[in-house]
């Protein structure tokens, strides 16, 4: 048996692989068996503020008309407060990114 790359001549058929053993040498278990528990709880602090992270947005699309009746605004000063917060975030990501960029994390 060969134990450097094929060449084009070779003409054996490539051996059989599963890339599932590979992965996980203990393939009796589960993926979500595998997890220890601090790991689990990074999993679901990540995926919690990531929930979250876009609520905010989605939110606001549904309670403006509400903010707007209740304040007496009209449109365009309740439209104003939405692209308000959009571009304020947006100098928010701006900066995070220069801050990460500049301190190295």
């Amino acid at each position: 048996m060969r134990c450097g790359p094929l060449s084009v001549y070779d003409a054996s058929p490539p051996l059989a692989f599963d890339i599932s053993t590979a992965m996980n040498p203990d393939a009796s278990l589960p993926w979500y068996r595998e997890i220890s528990k601090p790991q689990w709880k990074v999993f679901l602090a990540t995926f919690f503020g990531w929930l979250l992270d876009g609520f905010d947005f989605t939110i606001m699309t549904f309670v403006l008309i509400d903010i707007q009746n209740s304040f007496a605004v009209d449109r365009a000063l309740a439209g104003g407060t939405r692209y308000g917060d959009i571009a304020l975030s947006t100098c928010g990501w701006t900066g995070r990114g220069y801050g990460c960029r500049s301190v190295g994390t």
